[in-house]
């Protein structure tokens, strides 16, 4: 355990990460490149709930070490002129990620926006309940499997094709007036 009073603020990169055992080398521009050993990365929760986030090596990060260098910390990442924050408001808690994903939610608007550059999957142990004034779904192609159940009003603005039967228990009507309960010549 570090004492309060034998601890020391240090910059450095990371020279090495070992995301098993989470903790980091990393090396010391202002000691003559002397590479520390290895320092556990802090992280937020790791009890009953965990949070995993790992510096990437050459990461620009804060540390605590004791006097001698022999023990400390990695308290996390900062940022610099060569990388600067990808967002700089207050109202904003954003990453992300290096193939391009991010994800973003503002306060002062509400918005929540989540970019993935592959699937992205929910799953529930029970059910999943979308709450909105309106949904809109952008897809080339949607696909529903299991059953769907519909209240309300649906409006298609499209062909419909149908490979089944069609059961209703109302009125059947097109433009000209013509229902399921019209007889063939």
């Amino acid at each position: 355990m570090l004492h309060e009073a034998l601890v020391t603020m240090r910059f450095g990169k990371v020279s090495a990460i070992d995301p098993v055992k989470c903790r980091a080398r990393v090396v010391l521009a202002d000691y003559d490149d002397l590479e520390t050993a290895w320092l556990p990365v802090l992280v937020r929760k790791s009890l009953r709930d965990h949070d995993y986030s790992m510096p990437d090596v050459g990461e620009h990060v804060a540390l605590l070490l004791d006097v001698h260098g022999e023990d400390g910390l990695v308290l996390g990442a900062i940022y610099s002129s060569v990388t600067p924050p990808p967002v700089q408001t207050e109202d904003k808690r954003h990453i992300t990620f290096s193939d391009g994903g991010s994800v973003e939610y503002d306060r002062a608007t509400g918005d929540l926006l989540v970019k993935a550059m592959g699937r992205v999957v929910v799953e529930a142990a029970t059910s999943i309940t979308l709450k909105s004034p309106s949904v809109r779904i952008e897809a080339d192609e949607t696909t529903v499997t299991g059953t769907l159940h519909v209240q309300g009003a649906v409006t298609l603005d499209a062909a419909l094709d149908v490979a089944g039967d069609i059961h209703s228990d109302g009125s059947i009507i097109d433009a000209a007036g013509n229902s399921n309960h019209h007889a063939h010549p």
